[in-house]
């Protein structure tokens, strides 16, 4: 972090969660709420002893919402600001789930912040002998060629994305704040399709007690409520720009996804040299540097 000019740095962790997907892995959920209090603990030590330098995240055992709950508001008692969660939800559905309304609940009355990251793909002894220990949209279909982590993670965090606009979570609460990791896995690509056919399909449309609630404004309202980070994007510049095109800079964080990108010290200092290249106002980068993810997390 000196090295690299890191002044302060948001510690991730996903160890307490299940994989539905690698049973052999699953450990029981008693195990899983013993481990995430643990870890909690510790980085509740660790954000003490190094104020100001190190920001870590909570985690849970999240397919049990009573237990999550409970060490959710044990964690954010030791001082924790933000829990990690999954794009999808561990049965392999959406965000939007109503499982999950209780524990949003608790997150919005606990003023904590979500961040969406997705569990790294795992190899087995070939390149045909992939699988994914958590569920993604499309995972049947990542046995081959890493396509769990070149798309997978992607398509997973644009669905995300949709869901929790358009499936009636950010209506319900207003509060919630979310950061959705790689750039929201390509959304700004595709936000003028949803603009389009959202206007066509189904906003302002009543609720349906089948389906759940319709959003209630259009989808350029909840996109200002999520936060987006470039992890996954260090020597690519130009998603970053594009992303830009359609999402504000004060709601872009700067990512490292480490270690899988800044093992190499060079790419980080190239990327936030890039950064201030760009034509924004040099308060601007810094918020995209240090600030947007400060007022994010009440620092």
């Amino acid at each position: 972090m000196d090295r690299l000019n890191f002044d302060a740095q948001v510690l991730m962790t996903q160890d307490a969660m299940p994989h539905p997907l690698n049973p052999p892995m699953n450990k029981p959920l008693w195990l899983r709420i013993e481990l995430a209090k643990l870890y909690n603990d510790a980085a509740a030590r660790l954000q003490t002893k190094y104020a100001g330098r190190y920001i870590p995240m909570a985690t849970i055992p999240w397919d049990d919402i009573p237990a999550s709950i409970k060490e959710l508001e044990r964690a954010k008692g030791l001082g924790l600001k933000a829990v990690q969660i999954k794009g999808s939800y561990y049965d392999a559905t959406n965000l939007d789930n109503p499982a999950l309304f209780p524990f949003w609940e608790a997150v919005s009355a606990l003023d904590m912040c979500c961040l969406v990251h997705n569990f790294t793909q795992g190899c087995g002894p070939l390149i045909a002998d992939h699988f994914t220990e958590y569920p993604m949209v499309g995972t049947e279909r990542y046995h081959r060629l890493h396509l769990g982590t070149y798309l997978g993670f992607g398509l997973d965090y644009a669905v995300a994305c949709a869901s929790l606009s358009l499936g009636g979570v950010l209506d319900e609460f207003p509060d919630l704040r979310f950061v959705i990791s790689h750039l929201g896995g390509g959304m700004a690509a595709i936000l003028g399709r949803i603009h389009n056919y959202q206007d066509k399909v189904f906003w302002g449309v009543a609720d349906d007690p089948r389906h759940g609630k319709t959003p209630k404004h259009p989808y350029g309202y909840y996109l200002e409520r999520l936060y987006f980070d470039t992890g996954g994007f260090f020597g690519h510049l130009n998603a970053v720009k594009a992303a830009l095109l359609e999402i504000p800079a004060r709601q872009l964080l700067f990512g490292t996804d480490y270690p899988q990108e800044i093992r190499e010290g060079r790419k980080v200092k190239d990327f936030v040299a890039g950064l201030r290249t760009l034509p924004l106002p040099a308060e601007t980068i810094q918020g995209i540097l240090s600030e947007n993810g400060r007022a994010l997390l009440g620092l």
